[in-house]
Protein backbone atom coordinates (compact mmCIF):
# COMPACT_ATOMS: atom_id res chain seq x y z
CA UNK A 1 0.00 0.00 0.00
CA UNK A 2 2.50 2.54 1.07
CA UNK A 3 4.60 1.87 -2.68
CA UNK A 4 1.59 1.96 -4.64
CA UNK A 5 1.11 6.19 -2.69
CA UNK A 6 4.88 6.72 -3.23
CA UNK A 7 4.28 5.98 -7.14
CA UNK A 8 1.18 8.08 -7.25
CA UNK A 9 2.93 10.62 -5.48
CA UNK A 10 5.61 10.43 -7.80
CA UNK A 11 3.14 10.82 -11.15
CA UNK A 12 1.66 13.65 -9.63
CA UNK A 13 4.78 15.78 -8.66
CA UNK A 14 6.32 15.01 -12.45
CA UNK A 15 3.12 16.67 -13.62
CA UNK A 16 3.54 19.44 -12.04
CA UNK A 17 7.11 19.75 -13.08
CA UNK A 18 6.50 19.67 -16.81
CA UNK A 19 3.18 21.43 -16.36
CA UNK A 20 5.58 24.61 -14.43
CA UNK A 21 8.28 24.15 -17.07
CA UNK A 22 5.97 24.10 -19.94
CA UNK A 23 3.92 27.52 -18.73
CA UNK A 24 7.87 28.83 -18.06
CA UNK A 25 8.97 28.24 -21.39
CA UNK A 26 5.95 29.43 -23.70
CA UNK A 27 6.02 32.61 -21.76
CA UNK A 28 9.96 33.29 -22.60
CA UNK A 29 9.15 32.09 -26.40
CA UNK A 30 6.60 35.43 -26.39
CA UNK A 31 8.34 38.15 -25.25
CA UNK A 32 8.76 40.66 -27.88
CA UNK A 33 11.36 43.85 -27.93
CA UNK A 34 9.98 46.64 -25.67
CA UNK A 35 11.46 49.95 -25.02
CA UNK A 36 13.43 48.48 -22.40
CA UNK A 37 15.84 46.90 -24.32
CA UNK A 38 19.17 48.25 -25.02
CA UNK A 39 19.06 48.61 -28.73
CA UNK A 40 16.57 47.25 -31.54
CA UNK A 41 17.58 44.69 -33.39
CA UNK A 42 16.98 45.29 -36.82
CA UNK A 43 17.49 42.18 -38.98
CA UNK A 44 14.55 40.19 -36.19
CA UNK A 45 11.78 42.83 -35.53
CA UNK A 46 12.06 43.58 -39.32
CA UNK A 47 9.93 40.76 -39.52
CA UNK A 48 7.49 41.42 -36.80
CA UNK A 49 4.59 43.15 -38.99
CA UNK A 50 2.11 44.59 -36.91
CA UNK A 51 -1.63 43.13 -37.31
CA UNK A 52 -3.89 45.59 -38.32
CA UNK A 53 -6.62 44.18 -35.43
CA UNK A 54 -3.69 43.24 -33.09
CA UNK A 55 -1.94 46.25 -32.60
CA UNK A 56 -3.67 49.40 -31.80
CA UNK A 57 -1.24 51.40 -32.85
CA UNK A 58 -1.72 50.35 -36.20
CA UNK A 59 -5.41 50.95 -36.01
CA UNK A 60 -6.38 55.04 -36.80
CA UNK A 61 -8.38 56.12 -33.11
CA UNK A 62 -8.51 59.43 -34.98
CA UNK A 63 -10.14 59.07 -38.88
CA UNK A 64 -9.37 62.21 -40.68
CA UNK A 65 -10.58 63.46 -44.15
CA UNK A 66 -7.82 61.22 -46.40
CA UNK A 67 -9.97 58.48 -44.81
CA UNK A 68 -12.80 59.07 -46.42
CA UNK A 69 -11.85 60.18 -49.15
CA UNK A 70 -10.36 57.12 -50.27
CA UNK A 71 -11.74 54.79 -52.62
CA UNK A 72 -12.25 50.78 -52.29
CA UNK A 73 -9.03 50.21 -54.48
CA UNK A 74 -6.92 52.01 -52.51
CA UNK A 75 -8.44 52.19 -49.01
CA UNK A 76 -6.63 48.97 -47.31
CA UNK A 77 -3.16 48.73 -45.82
CA UNK A 78 -1.87 45.77 -45.66
CA UNK A 79 0.72 45.46 -42.39
CA UNK A 80 1.85 41.68 -43.56
CA UNK A 81 4.67 42.79 -45.85
CA UNK A 82 8.38 43.18 -45.07
CA UNK A 83 10.37 46.37 -45.67
CA UNK A 84 12.17 45.80 -48.98
CA UNK A 85 15.83 46.82 -46.82
CA UNK A 86 14.97 43.39 -44.42
CA UNK A 87 18.15 41.12 -44.82
CA UNK A 88 19.95 43.59 -46.97
CA UNK A 89 21.06 46.38 -45.39
CA UNK A 90 22.03 47.25 -42.23
CA UNK A 91 19.76 49.00 -39.64
CA UNK A 92 17.43 49.04 -43.15
CA UNK A 93 20.08 51.86 -44.20
CA UNK A 94 18.58 53.96 -41.78
CA UNK A 95 22.26 55.23 -40.15
CA UNK A 96 23.47 58.18 -41.32
CA UNK A 97 22.64 62.38 -42.83
CA UNK A 98 19.83 63.17 -45.19
CA UNK A 99 18.94 66.29 -46.23
CA UNK A 100 15.76 67.73 -48.02
CA UNK A 101 16.38 67.43 -52.37
CA UNK A 102 16.20 71.26 -52.69
CA UNK A 103 15.08 70.56 -56.81
CA UNK A 104 11.50 69.43 -55.40
CA UNK A 105 8.63 71.01 -54.27
CA UNK A 106 8.77 69.37 -51.37
CA UNK A 107 11.39 71.55 -49.64
CA UNK A 108 8.76 74.04 -49.64
CA UNK A 109 6.65 72.75 -47.24
CA UNK A 110 6.97 73.39 -43.94
CA UNK A 111 6.15 69.99 -42.48
CA UNK A 112 9.34 68.66 -43.50
CA UNK A 113 12.54 69.39 -41.78
CA UNK A 114 15.35 70.34 -43.55
CA UNK A 115 17.63 67.79 -42.51
CA UNK A 116 17.22 64.26 -40.73
CA UNK A 117 19.97 62.56 -38.68
CA UNK A 118 19.37 58.55 -38.24
CA UNK A 119 21.64 56.75 -35.65
CA UNK A 120 21.17 52.40 -35.95
CA UNK A 121 17.73 53.05 -36.57
CA UNK A 122 16.97 53.69 -33.11
CA UNK A 123 17.08 57.65 -32.62
CA UNK A 124 16.40 60.29 -35.08
CA UNK A 125 16.80 64.09 -34.53
CA UNK A 126 15.29 66.53 -36.92
CA UNK A 127 16.60 70.08 -37.81
CA UNK A 128 14.99 73.14 -39.64
CA UNK A 129 18.45 73.58 -41.48
CA UNK A 130 20.80 71.95 -43.76
CA UNK A 131 23.69 72.22 -41.75
CA UNK A 132 22.14 70.82 -38.68
CA UNK A 133 22.39 74.23 -36.64
CA UNK A 134 18.71 74.54 -35.74
CA UNK A 135 17.38 71.70 -33.86
CA UNK A 136 13.65 70.81 -33.65
CA UNK A 137 14.41 67.41 -31.66
CA UNK A 138 17.47 65.41 -30.73
CA UNK A 139 17.59 61.94 -29.98
CA UNK A 140 14.03 61.20 -30.23
CA UNK A 141 14.12 57.46 -29.88
CA UNK A 142 12.14 54.88 -31.22
CA UNK A 143 11.03 51.19 -31.67
CA UNK A 144 10.26 49.81 -34.89
CA UNK A 145 6.48 48.45 -35.52
CA UNK A 146 7.41 46.66 -38.71
CA UNK A 147 6.03 47.62 -42.51
CA UNK A 148 3.20 48.18 -43.92
CA UNK A 149 1.80 48.72 -48.16
CA UNK A 150 1.50 52.11 -49.36
CA UNK A 151 -2.30 51.81 -49.80
CA UNK A 152 -2.03 53.92 -52.95
CA UNK A 153 0.46 52.45 -55.04
CA UNK A 154 0.64 49.03 -53.18
CA UNK A 155 0.92 45.89 -54.39
CA UNK A 156 -0.89 46.54 -58.24
CA UNK A 157 1.20 49.94 -58.94
CA UNK A 158 4.45 48.86 -57.17
CA UNK A 159 5.12 46.05 -54.81
CA UNK A 160 8.09 47.65 -53.12
CA UNK A 161 5.75 50.93 -52.18
CA UNK A 162 6.17 49.78 -48.57
CA UNK A 163 6.60 51.95 -45.21
CA UNK A 164 8.74 50.88 -42.68
CA UNK A 165 6.76 52.39 -38.59
CA UNK A 166 8.66 53.58 -36.05
CA UNK A 167 6.69 54.54 -32.70
CA UNK A 168 8.62 57.14 -30.03
CA UNK A 169 9.64 55.69 -26.92
CA UNK A 170 11.19 58.88 -25.28
CA UNK A 171 9.44 61.63 -23.07
CA UNK A 172 11.47 64.72 -24.71
CA UNK A 173 8.47 67.51 -25.16
CA UNK A 174 9.97 67.85 -28.55
CA UNK A 175 9.98 64.85 -29.90
CA UNK A 176 6.24 64.56 -29.77
CA UNK A 177 5.62 66.14 -32.84
CA UNK A 178 7.48 63.30 -34.33
CA UNK A 179 5.61 60.52 -32.43
CA UNK A 180 4.96 58.28 -35.48
CA UNK A 181 7.20 58.28 -37.84
CA UNK A 182 6.91 56.45 -41.24
CA UNK A 183 9.82 56.28 -43.77
CA UNK A 184 10.30 54.69 -47.28
CA UNK A 185 13.79 53.53 -46.51
CA UNK A 186 16.86 54.33 -48.69
CA UNK A 187 16.39 53.19 -52.04
CA UNK A 188 17.11 54.15 -55.64
CA UNK A 189 17.98 53.40 -59.13
CA UNK A 190 21.81 51.86 -59.54
CA UNK A 191 24.29 54.36 -59.18
CA UNK A 192 22.24 57.31 -58.41
CA UNK A 193 22.08 59.13 -54.58
CA UNK A 194 19.77 56.74 -52.32
CA UNK A 195 16.49 58.73 -51.32
CA UNK A 196 13.74 58.26 -48.74
CA UNK A 197 10.02 59.44 -47.91
CA UNK A 198 9.39 60.91 -44.86
CA UNK A 199 5.77 61.51 -42.76
CA UNK A 200 4.88 61.71 -39.74
CA UNK A 201 2.01 62.51 -36.97
CA UNK A 202 1.59 63.13 -33.22
CA UNK A 203 0.58 61.07 -30.65
CA UNK A 204 -3.04 61.70 -31.92
CA UNK A 205 -2.66 60.79 -35.21
CA UNK A 206 -1.55 56.82 -35.81
CA UNK A 207 0.50 55.28 -38.76
CA UNK A 208 -2.97 54.30 -40.21
CA UNK A 209 -3.66 58.09 -40.77
CA UNK A 210 -0.49 59.25 -42.02
CA UNK A 211 -0.51 56.34 -44.33
CA UNK A 212 -3.68 56.89 -45.32
CA UNK A 213 -2.41 60.28 -47.05
CA UNK A 214 -1.32 58.71 -50.14
CA UNK A 215 -4.81 57.56 -50.88
CA UNK A 216 -4.92 61.64 -52.04
CA UNK A 217 -4.04 60.65 -54.94
CA UNK A 218 -0.79 59.60 -56.98
CA UNK A 219 2.44 61.87 -56.26
CA UNK A 220 2.38 65.14 -57.75
CA UNK A 221 6.17 66.46 -58.43
CA UNK A 222 4.41 69.95 -58.27
CA UNK A 223 2.37 69.44 -55.25
CA UNK A 224 3.01 69.25 -51.69
CA UNK A 225 0.36 67.10 -51.71
CA UNK A 226 -0.08 63.96 -51.48
CA UNK A 227 2.45 64.42 -48.62
CA UNK A 228 5.95 62.90 -50.62
CA UNK A 229 8.51 64.56 -48.59
CA UNK A 230 12.08 63.86 -50.57
CA UNK A 231 15.61 63.18 -48.80
CA UNK A 232 18.65 62.56 -50.51
CA UNK A 233 22.02 61.19 -48.98
CA UNK A 234 23.76 64.41 -47.29
CA UNK A 235 24.43 67.14 -49.65
CA UNK A 236 22.93 65.62 -52.64
CA UNK A 237 20.12 66.77 -55.19
CA UNK A 238 17.88 65.75 -57.64
CA UNK A 239 17.85 61.68 -56.32
CA UNK A 240 14.23 61.04 -56.91
CA UNK A 241 14.55 61.21 -60.76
Amino acid sequence: MRRSRLVILSVIAMFVVLTVGAISIGGSAGRVLGADDNAVRPLLIAQQAPSAEGDSSSVDQNPSQPDAMASERHSKIDYRVYSPNAFKVQYLGLDGNFTIDPTEVSATDPRNPKRVVFSKMEFFSFYDDLEGKTPIAQNCRYVYKGAAGDPFYYPKESKTSIWDLFELVSQDDACQKFYYVTLRSPHGAPGEPLHIHMRYGDANSSFRTVLNISTLGPEDKTKIDPWWSVYCNEGASGCDK
